[in-house]
């Protein structure tokens, strides 16, 4: 359950970022998520992609570990992410072609990791997408705070330049007289 130590774990933070693991090979599936654990991630487990998607169904995790081959197809799983969620998406695949990266960074992938792999070369490149998925998220808000501070000065200047307008009118004086009886209001 959510936040339950592990045999041999510590217990993993209840707002700690949360890691899905879906591959039909227990093996990898088991060696990948005590990997994550380890590192302080909350691992969810699937074997096929219809199983990974109804895990998504409530809440996208931050980072997706996907097989490109278990049943259902990872670039499903990964497709169906990218739709809804900005979560760093890392596949794992036996196959190492350029057509088979070029579909997997088609249906959304961040990273393609080729088996056999080192497992600390993976949990590098899994907090290396963490660590540009959370900068991008900063960008993202500092983006939309500077957006509505523009918005208030826009504001501000459209209000302002409409009472220098009416004094203009009221009291038929220039624009610069208008705007220091204003100011001194």
């Amino acid at each position: 359950s959510r936040g339950d130590p592990l045999p041999g774990h510590a217990l993993v933070s209840s707002d700690a970022r949360v890691a899905l693991v879906a591959d039909d090979d227990a093996e990898i599936r088991a060696l990948v998520s005590l990997r994550l654990q380890r590192a302080g991630y909350r691992v969810v487990e699937a074997g096929d992609a219809d199983t990974a998607i109804r895990m998504i169904g409530d809440r996208a995790p931050d980072v997706a570990v996907l097989d490109v081959m278990m049943p259902g197809g990872g670039l499903e799983v990964a497709a169906r992410l990218r739709e809804h969620s900005e979560c760093a998406i890392v596949m794992l695949s036996a196959l190492g072609g350029a057509g088979d990266l070029r579909r997997a960074y088609d249906a959304g992938a961040d990273d393609y990791v080729v088996k056999p792999f080192h497992p600390s070369e993976l949990t590098a490149r899994v907090r290396v997408h963490l660590e540009m998925s959370r900068l991008r998220e900063e960008l993202l808000a500092a983006s939309a705070h500077e957006a509505a501070s523009l918005r208030i000065a826009l504001d501000t200047r459209s209000v302002t330049s409409r009472a220098v307008g009416l004094l203009m009118a009221a009291h038929r004086v220039d624009a610069d007289t208008a705007f220091a009886q204003l100011s001194a209001m």
